[in-house]
């Protein structure tokens, strides 16, 4: 049996990119430090991460300055 060369690297390639691992990504919120599980909600707006709870508590006091 003839393996392409060509072919064999592909499928490989293939294979990594359908099977690649998840990457680790820890977030942090600016606010208090609570780690910032892969599930919850979160603000990202460029300059800090918040949780839920300060992101929250952040929009009430823009609303109350506002």
């Amino acid at each position: 049996m003839k393996v392409n060369v060509m072919d064999l690297g592909f499928r490989q390639g293939e294979e990594s990119f359908i099977s690649a691992e998840k990457e680790d990504v820890v977030l942090i919120c600016s606010k208090c430090d609570k780690r910032i599980c892969e599930n919850e909600f979160y603000l990202d707006d460029g300059f800090e991460i918040l949780c839920e709870s300060c992101a929250i508590d952040s929009l009430y006091e823009k609303m109350e300055q506002a």
